[in-house]
């Protein structure tokens, strides 16, 4: 370096990481499957513009809350005709049904219902080999569960995969790109492999009712069996940083990544859906962050109880029989005078 260079250069920053870059096939040399190619060349702008995630946000919100209506009524003749719709000013057709209805949302709340982790400082009792085997939780075996939370699992956790896959794709092959063009020696292992034969038979067998083409060309594809999705974030991460880096060093071009900064940001929050739905009776939610917006499918299935049991103690509480009586006679009284 010349002497009268102002820049001072900072080893660390540079220092290989993982990989050196020409260990590596650079990522436009790489061949791609018929499922990446049209994940890259149709779907890419989708996923980065957001719109994928809010598709698929819509699609399951709505799911949950028609299907958790749809138990309610074929499991208990949950009686949603005697709700208003503006409840604060219309008195319910039969209080005694809002009370049923009250009792039927209270018992599956029960069944779903969660308490914090016990006391670490408790000295555990002595236990066989078999009964230190992880327990399924009492939760899992009830009605409420069994018809309906694990069959939503089921349905959401199926598109979740697909959308975290190909976002993984998308991210692996953008940032790759970027870091072979700008020298970021910072290496991501492609999270996708090939199913095998005998994988794509079971595949096509168990969604064989799927006439979908996404859904057969996402057969041919699986997450590696050794991925690490922390390990793979932090890595694209390191890369936007240090090409951010060298942008205000004016060293190369300016770049927008806020696009791809957020579709990390949707698989992150995908992935920890299905980590709380595996954990949700296990995990201690009294240390959960209230800013933490993630909700996973057993937490949205409670909060519609929730939010029907809400409406129904508001209508016992403001229709109480004095009020509804009230009402009745004000509105002959009104009717009287017309």
């Amino acid at each position: 370096m010349e002497n009268n260079e102002k820049e001072i250069y900072l080893y660390e920053e540079d220092v290989l990481p993982n990989f050196l870059k020409f260990s590596t096939i650079p990522i436009k040399e790489q061949i791609k499957s018929e499922y990446e190619q049209k994940i890259l060349k149709i779907k890419k702008e989708f996923y980065i513009s957001g719109n994928k995630k809010k598709e698929l946000a819509e699609w399951y919100l709505e799911l949950i809350e028609n299907q958790t209506d749809k138990f309610l009524i074929e499991e208990d003749s949950f009686n949603f005709s005697v709700i208003p719709v503006m409840y604060l000013d219309t008195p319910p057709s039969s209080m005694s049904e809002i009370d049923r209805d009250l009792i039927i949302v209270r018992k599956h709340m029960d069944n779903l219902s969660f308490t914090k982790k016990e006391n670490n400082n408790q000295q555990p009792q002595p236990q066989s080999l078999q009964q230190q085997q992880p327990q399924q939780p009492k939760q899992h075996n009830t009605l409420i569960y069994n018809k309906l939370v694990s069959q939503l699992i089921i349905q959401v956790h199926r598109l979740i995969d697909i959308f975290i896959k190909e976002s993984l794709c998308i991210l692996y092959n953008e940032l790759s790109d970027l870091s072979d063009q700008y020298s970021i020696d910072i290496f991501l292992n492609n999270p996708l492999v090939p199913l095998n034969h005998i994988e794509q038979q079971q595949q096509q067998q168990q969604e064989s009712h799927q006439s979908n083409e996404q859904i057969k060309i996402y057969n041919t594809m699986k997450l590696n069996n050794e991925f690490d999705f922390n390990k793979f974030q932090n890595n694209c991460k390191q890369i936007i940083e240090r090409i951010q880096r060298k942008q205000q060093q004016n060293k190369v071009k300016e770049i927008n990544f806020s696009p791809l900064i957020e579709l990390l940001k949707d698989t992150n929050h995908l992935n920890k859906m299905q980590q709380y739905d595996k954990d949700f009776f296990s995990m201690d939610h009294s240390i959960l962050s209230a800013d933490d917006p993630v909700v996973g499918v057993t937490g949205f299935v409670l909060n519609r109880l929730h939010r029907l049991e809400n409406e129904l103690k508001t209508i016992q509480q403001h229709w109480n029989s004095t009020s509804i009586n009230s009402f009745n006679q004000n509105y002959q009284t009104s009717s009287l005078r017309r």
